[in-house]
């Protein structure tokens, strides 16, 4: 599965604007919000993130992994892969897709984050989904102790919508503070 998607930073006290005007072309519907917990994995040098690659568990998802395939302003796009398992070990086929990038050092838990998701779907007026756009309250963990604190926001297309879809929600949320 390929993933589009742009990620924003939102500072203290940033609001969501209002989406899905008449004048947009699309309609937005508040969903109900989540908490996830996720663990990170990645070798002791962070080989991974610098190759801006990912490998993650989530308890109730499984394994995700991300690898980069480029880049277009704002957009990333990535091949996303999952499996199932336990948060143990990541499984051996999810091992094989980062080897390129760890070669021979080991994987290991480098991060935890709590987060609280609040997602809005983004509809064509005919009904049909476009993109999803997430806002997260993320908590680094340390052991039990809150490490850092960010909130971040995803756009993310869907598979059919157009990138200019992404451009005209990433201009309305920079427009109200968030950047890129």
């Amino acid at each position: 599965m390929k993933e589009r998607e742009a990620k924003l930073d939102a500072p203290p006290g940033f609001e969501l604007p209002e989406l899905g005007g008449p004048d947009d072309g699309l309609a937005a519907e508040p969903r109900p919000a989540r908490r996830l917990q996720t663990t990170y994995y990645d070798t002791a040098d962070l080989r991974l993130a610098r190759w801006g690659a990912s490998l993650r568990y989530r308890p109730g998802e499984g394994w995700t992994v991300k690898l980069p395939e480029g880049q277009h302003g704002v957009l990333l796009v990535r091949a996303e892969h999952t499996f199932p398992g336990d948060g143990r070990k990541p499984p051996a086929e999810a091992r094989a897709l980062v080897r390129p990038f760890v070669r021979t050092a080991e994987l290991a838990p480098t991060v935890r984050m709590r987060t609280l998701r609040r997602p809005v779907e983004l509809r064509h007026p005919d009904g049909s989904r476009l993109a999803e756009l997430v806002d997260d309250e993320v908590q680094v963990l340390e052991g039990r102790r809150i490490q850092a604190r960010f909130r971040e926001l995803e756009v993310e297309l869907d598979d059919d919508a157009d990138a200019d879809v992404l451009d005209q929600v990433v201009d309305r949320l920079v427009a109200a503070g968030a950047t890129a």
